[in-house]
């Protein structure tokens, strides 16, 4: 009896991220409404009890803000949740 060939070592398949639910979240809208609102980042970080350089990382899509602090957000703007939303089909 010959002496069997060990078994090629099993590949582990890559992984993968979890996927996500697209954002209706829009950084850029964020940064309009800021400018027209004429408030820095650190002004609108200090009236919702944030730092600027949150306010910072929303802006740029780095992190999308939690539905209390959109909220936070939109109130400090003087707007509606909505005008912080991304427009259907946009990316």
């Amino acid at each position: 009896m010959g002496k069997k060939k060990p078994a090629p070592p099993k590949q582990k398949e890559p992984k993968q991220k979890p996927r996500q639910a697209p954002s209706a979240f829009d950084s850029v809208k964020l940064r309009d409404l800021r400018l027209t609102a004429e408030l820095s980042q650190a002004a609108l970080a200090a009236a919702i009890g944030l730092t600027a350089t949150d306010i910072s990382r929303y802006e740029r899509g780095l992190y999308e803000p939690s539905f209390t602090t959109a909220v936070k957000l939109a109130t400090a703007l003087s707007v509606t949740l909505d005008a912080l939303k991304r427009a259907p089909g946009a990316e």
